[in-house]
């Protein structure tokens, strides 16, 4: 079961997440645990999403964080620029070029 209909994920969710990302919310005020890079505090606005701060399929509570939808949405973003340029990294040319090599 993946959260909200716009969600990416790809494993599951457990069956007691409502009851999980409630007692976060509430373990954090509502309040977005993004920290600012300008100011170095937290972001001030109200938390609507529980985020994994690491592993996306251990759903403990150390492993959780209160964000703003809008931050959020960028760590997700950023994620998956870094996984997809990580399939690119490990190719060395581009596969639908042939190089000529002076041993042809």
């Amino acid at each position: 079961m993946a959260w909200g209909s716009k969600s990416g994920r790809t494993s599951p969710l457990p069956d007691k997440w409502r009851f999980i990302r409630g007692n976060v919310l509430k373990r954090d005020n509502y309040q977005c645990q993004w920290v600012r890079e300008d100011t170095g505090l937290l972001c001030l606005e109200r938390a609507t999403d529980v985020d994994h701060i690491d592993d996306p399929d251990n759903h403990k509570h150390s492993n959780l964080q209160s964000l703003c939808s809008w931050h959020h949405d960028q760590k997700t973003a950023s994620q998956g620029g870094r996984a997809n340029a990580a399939k690119y990294k490990t190719r060395k040319s581009h596969p639908g070029i042939q190089y000529i090599t002076d041993d042809d």
